[in-house]
């Protein structure tokens, strides 16, 4: 059994994870939950995966690189596209990294080290749910992302039993951009290779996958 993990880091008690079976044709999430932080969300995590399972890559919402110059090119990418197909605020749905509140910038960087220490080799993605419901069209200007429940992502092949939160949902929508880079997606590409002067935020293998723009 082939393992993807997804993280959508928060506040307390709005710290999302997910343990996502990994299928040629979609994804089946095994258990998912919210914590109260960065430890709570991995050691869930590590309770939730099968003994004998391969955890193959994580996606976890939350800046995984910098740039010198300050303004990532990826970002601007994704704004300028979510932007035109409706959304009402780019720069709050994919925002710049010196704006983000401790929840994500601080707890994303510990779930990615923690996330290392158990797997060191594991590839990582940085995740945008809200921009990729926009980007796969189960988003609109009528149907904003606060309004996409788990029922709408079957349409993208995520097979899931009742979770209660958004944050549940971007965390299994962050294992489906992980699930992107480890198949290597067709229509899909890493925004990294968009960027000059990277600062990673830890060692390869990191990366930005998204629908191509």
């Amino acid at each position: 059994m082939e393992i993807l993990l997804g993280f959508d880091p928060g506040g307390e008690g709005k710290f999302g994870w997910a343990v996502c079976i990994d299928k040629q044709e979609g994804l089946n999430v095994l258990d998912a939950g919210v914590a109260d932080h960065a430890k709570g969300a991995i050691d869930d995590c590590l309770r939730a995966i099968p003994r004998q399972a391969s955890v193959k890559a994580a996606g976890i919402d939350a800046p995984m690189f910098w740039v010198t110059d300050g303004s990532r090119e990826a970002d601007r990418l994704v704004r300028k596209e979510i932007g035109r197909r409706g959304a009402k605020s780019p720069g709050g749905t994919v925002q710049h990294f010196n704006s983000l509140q401790g929840a994500c910038l601080i707890q994303g960087l510990l779930i990615l080290k923690l996330v290392r220490h158990s797997f060191p080799t594991l590839p990582i993605t940085e995740a945008h749910p809200k921009a990729l419901l926009w980007l796969i069209g189960l988003a609109n200007k009528s149907y904003e992302p606060k309004m996409v429940k788990l029922s709408d992502i079957a349409d993208i092949k995520v097979e899931t039993r009742d979770y209660d939160s958004e944050d549940e949902r971007d965390a299994i929508l962050g294992a489906f951009t992980a699930q992107a880079m480890v198949q290597k997606k067709s229509g899909w590409e890493d925004l990294l290779s968009y960027e000059r002067d990277i600062i990673l935020a830890d060692k390869p293998p990191i990366a930005y996958w998204m629908p191509r723009i």
